[in-house]
């Protein structure tokens, strides 16, 4: 299937804040970038924490759910979904639903071809080497504390003189921190 502007990738999370729905386009869009994992039957009744691997992301997150569990309301936030051949530009739509329950909508902005980068790709033998990528905008983290597009990233840091790719860990960068507090505590 291919993906198109208009479709939408749906979940949401019951009041203990467990995965109970996800949709079908969500499936195969996970299905599709080698998350064969993530089907109806591994994620419904998980914790969405299982999910999220930064603890900063985890704790941000936290605080927009109770936003949203205590004051009726919807927030829209952009964020990257990329693949190695794919630059994804996205929104995430999360909503208040009934019984404390949220749903989220990913909905495709912009998608993006590109040359393939090596270093997003999974399931390959990887250094002890780590490099933080955020887990929002998709930029990585320079030795120096810059956050760069992950193109840059891959020059500037000689990833592929390497014998072996670095790990990835899943962080996020100064703009996307602002970006999640200033929702987390907006009225």
């Amino acid at each position: 299937m291919k993906q198109n502007q208009t479709e939408k990738f749906v979940y949401s999370i019951d009041s203990e804040d467990k995965i109970h729905f996800i949709s079908d386009t969500w499936v195969t869009f996970a299905i599709e970038n080698d998350a064969k994992n993530l089907t109806q039957t591994n994620v419904i009744g998980s914790s969405i924490w299982d999910h999220i691997a930064s603890e900063e992301v985890r704790y941000l997150y936290k605080k927009i759910f109770s936003k949203l569990r205590a004051v009726n309301t919807e927030l829209i936030l952009p964020f990257r979904c990329d693949s190695p051949e794919v630059i994804r530009h996205m929104e995430l739509t999360m909503r208040s639903k009934p019984a404390n329950g949220i749903e989220m909508e990913g909905r495709l902005i912009r998608k993006i071809q590109r040359d393939p980068v090596r270093l997003l790709i999974g399931n390959v033998d990887r250094s002890n080497e780590v490099i933080r990528i955020c887990s929002v905008c998709r930029k990585i983290m320079m030795r120096h504390g810059d956050w760069v597009e992950v193109e840059n990233a891959v020059t500037q840091l000689r990833i592929f003189t390497k014998p072996r790719l670095p790990k990835l860990e899943e962080a996020i960068c100064t703009s996307c921190k602002t970006l999640l507090e200033n929702a987390a505590n907006d009225h």
